[in-house]
């Protein structure tokens, strides 16, 4: 049956947020449904500088489902979702003063204050979310086989510039104002995360008579990711850009099977075993620069397996 829903909302420091949802047939063998958010809202905290303001946030997201019945046996759903959060990130502010402010020259405020000035325009941290997963059933009277296709990507950017708000001198973080002489500031950080994976499980399902039931099966995974970070920072002189790339690759695949019994002369009981190996292969490098100093962190491929057991009793009245 068509139908659909709309839900809008404000409030306060301009926030607005609407959800809507849509379910379509499609014929007498399909349906779709479609859903979507999306959310904005000023941050508290102004920001005098160039740029967005702090706490700034702007999301939205959506999922879609796709479901298929080609014959009484058969059926198939289709899923495909994401998600886009955008957040500015915070400052930071000196209300205590200490040796260190008096010997910096650091502004110290008796009160939070309501905005600080960025040197660079304030860009907000994203992160973007999208996955496809695939499902299909498939029954043949006496067991019922199940493919579960899927596959996931994450993109995430952090930009930070605390020229507003700190700076490091060694171990110690120390609040700055951007019209601070002190001469230690940082200006930027970066960090971009990519990643995705996907996966393939197959599962055989089934019972054997009313009293047994069991559930078997293999999984296969797979995942790359790549991390790369920078930041430049005065401490005193110029210091050279730092830079940091990482790169993972992760592989796993299982076989597993898991069987429950419920005893004639009581329904109510249950005795489950189950068993599972399990085999992980990763490997990771790293890459790090400042100036002329260049250092490569190459790991070693790294194996795992295991094999887990799983021992349940149960009573349950509504079974």
């Amino acid at each position: 049956m068509l139908s659909a829903r709309q839900k809008i909302s404000v409030g306060d420091r301009n926030l607005e947020k609407q959800q809507t949802a849509v379910n379509v047939p499609i014929g007498d063998k399909a349906a779709a449904r479609i859903a979507y958010l999306n959310r904005k809202q000023n941050g508290w905290f102004d920001n005098y500088g160039p740029g967005d303001d702090f706490y700034d946030t702007d999301d939205e997201g959506g999922k879609f489902d796709l479901r298929w019945d080609p014959t009484e046996n058969l059926s198939a759903t289709y899923s495909y979702d994401f998600s886009d959060v955008k957040a500015v990130s915070p400052t930071y502010q000196v209300l205590v003063p200490s040796p260190i402010t008096s010997q910096f020259g650091i502004p110290v405020s008796e009160k939070p204050l309501n905005g600080l000035a960025t040197q660079d325009p304030m860009q907000p941290a994203t992160s973007d979310v999208s996955g496809n997963s695939l499902t299909v059933l498939w029954d043949l009277d006496a067991f019922t086989l199940k493919s579960i296709t899927a596959y996931r990507e994450l993109k995430y950017t952090e930009y930070t510039d605390l020229s507003s708000g700190a700076g490091t001198v060694g171990p110690i973080l120390i609040p700055l104002n951007v019209t601070s002489t002190a001469g230690a500031e940082l200006v930027g950080h970066d960090n971009i995360l990519d990643q995705d994976q996907w996966s393939q499980e197959f599962q055989l399902l089934g019972d054997v008579g009313d009293n047994f039931e069991y559930v078997s099966g293999l999984y296969y995974f797979n995942e790359s990711a790549t991390q790369k970070s920078g930041s430049e920072f005065t401490v005193f002189f110029p210091q050279p850009p730092e830079i940091n790339y990482f790169d993972i690759k992760n592989e796993a695949w299982a076989v597993y099977g898991q069987g429950t019994y419920t005893p004639a002369f009581n329904t109510d009981l249950g005795f489950t075993l189950g068993l599972r190996y399990t085999e992980d292969d990763r490997t990771a490098s790293r890459f790090f620069q400042q100036g002329d100093v260049v250092v490569i962190d190459p790991s070693p491929d790294h194996s795992f397996q295991n094999v887990s057991t799983t021992v349940i009793v149960d009573y349950a009245t509504f079974r």
